[in-house]
């Protein structure tokens, strides 16, 4: 018996196959040749002193068979996103320090805050995950891979099962409509998908309302001119004398009342400081 793997089988492929098989007393070949999709194809080219038994073609030769033996655990892949900082497990009091409050230390102060927050912010996230995946179910693996003992690989379906039950329960009851009901009612749409509400059919269109807000709209924006307004505004930010309005002094009690009214989780401004880390200053930061 001899087993070959050829890649485009042509007639002079076939009879030097012929004479290396008959040369070597060669009685059963099982040939697999990947470039042949139907059965014209394979009589097409015949190997002398050779009868063709069964043969099977497949569509597409990029296309492997996988066949997963065991039990089967799904695993939530998660989507790498850019790494952002945990904010609420930063260690704020430990990275305040002492700069001279002068505008040329303003970018000094700024990189302070940033490599602050990179140092002790936990960064990053899980790549892949198993929804209620507890140490007891762990433990129940890794005795399934030791033993493959088939009692284990029940327990441990029964105790992910066990979990999301629970889970789901107090979901369930930690539904409250006090303060938002935002994710309740999205529970509740989840819930009723089998009888979607069909929506009213509109006569006004979304091309009408397009075209009525193009012919009353204002006149078309010159980006140049907006490039050179915010160009002139830095310029003038930058180089703010003393004696202009934008150089007005103020207390620290507006300085407190003004980082208590900021919103925490919103993007950064263009100094590139993320709004918590503003509202976490210490005195000595805020002077």
């Amino acid at each position: 018996i001899c087993q070959l793997n050829v890649e485009g089988l042509s007639k002079a492929k076939c009879d030097y196959l012929s004479k290396l098989l008959t040369n070597n007393t060669i009685d059963v070949l099982a040939l697999q040749e990947t470039h042949v999709s139907s059965d014209d194809q394979a009589r097409r080219y015949k190997i002398n002193g050779y009868k063709l038994v069964s043969s099977l073609q497949h569509p597409n030769q990029h296309k492997p068979v996988i066949i997963h033996v065991g039990i089967e655990i799904p695993v939530m892949a998660v989507k790498r996103e850019r790494q952002r900082g945990t904010v609420l497990k930063a260690r704020w009091k430990k990275q305040i320090s002492r700069i001279p409050p002068t505008p040329k230390n303003s970018d000094r102060f700024v990189a302070l805050l940033i490599s602050a927050g990179k140092n002790n912010i936990l960064r990053g996230h899980r790549k892949g995950y198993i929804p209620c995946w507890t140490p007891n179910c762990e433990n129940l693996l890794r005795q399934y891979e030791q033993s493959e003992d088939p009692a284990a690989a029940s327990a441990l379906l029964d105790a992910l099962d066990a979990a999301r039950c629970q889970r789901w329960i107090e979901c369930m009851e930690s539904l409250d409509f006090t303060h938002s009901s935002r994710r309740a009612w999205v529970l509740l749409r989840k819930l009723g998908a089998a009888n979607p509400v069909v929506a009213p059919d509109v006569k006004v269109k979304p091309d009408a309302i397009a075209a009525y807000l193009v012919a009353n709209s204002k006149g078309p924006l010159n980006k140049q001119y907006k490039q050179e307004v915010k160009r002139q505004l830095r310029k003038v930010m930058t180089a703010c004398p003393e004696s202009s309005a934008l150089s007005t002094h103020f207390s620290s009690e507006e300085l407190a009342t003004t980082l208590t009214a900021t919103k925490k989780g919103k993007a950064a401004g263009k100094d590139g400081i993320p709004p918590d880390f503003l509202h976490h200053l210490g005195p000595r930061a805020r002077k």
